[in-house]
């Protein structure tokens, strides 16, 4: 078994697959990636494939394979890439702050049309930073297939 089976990482992490395999006579360990090869950045050892400073290429699945005179036996991790949710600054400021409304009812009307890539993801999100901590913020993404607006 490979451990883990998936990984998920942000970019420039360091992401580690390990296999163990034993056998009479010692079987030779081998790790491929699938449609394409081992990144420039991994390392092989004794069946613990590493790959530092991970980049968005190296996503993919990563095949595992243990073999000797007797037979051999293949496993398979996958690795995903955390898409890092880009921020935005403006110069000049391109609003107004005003003071916050308390117990004001508030009536918008947002319509967002989108496929999502997958089950459960961030789609939207703003926050205004106050003093170098967050304030204020809304985020709309979905989660378990379900639109979540917060």
């Amino acid at each position: 078994m490979v451990t883990p089976q998936k990984s998920r990482v942000k970019t420039g992490e360091t992401v580690q697959f390990t296999c163990i395999a034993s056998g009479s006579p010692s079987p030779d360990l081998t790790w491929r990636k699938v449609n394409g090869s081992l990144p420039f950045s991994s390392t092989v050892q004794r069946g613990v494939l590493k790959i530092a400073n991970v980049t968005q290429k190296d996503a993919g699945s990563y095949n595992f394979e243990a073999k000797n005179v007797e037979g051999s036996a293949n496993r398979s991790g996958i690795l995903e890439i955390k898409v890092t949710v880009p921020r935005f600054t403006q110069e000049p400021l391109s609003y107004l702050s005003v003071q916050t409304l308390t117990d004001e009812p508030l009536n918008f009307t947002v319509e967002i049309v989108f496929i999502p890539e997958m089950a459960g993801g961030l789609i939207l999100y703003n926050d205004q930073l106050t003093n170098g901590s967050v304030g204020d913020f809304i985020s709309f993404g979905m989660s378990d297939r379900f639109a979540e607006f917060r």
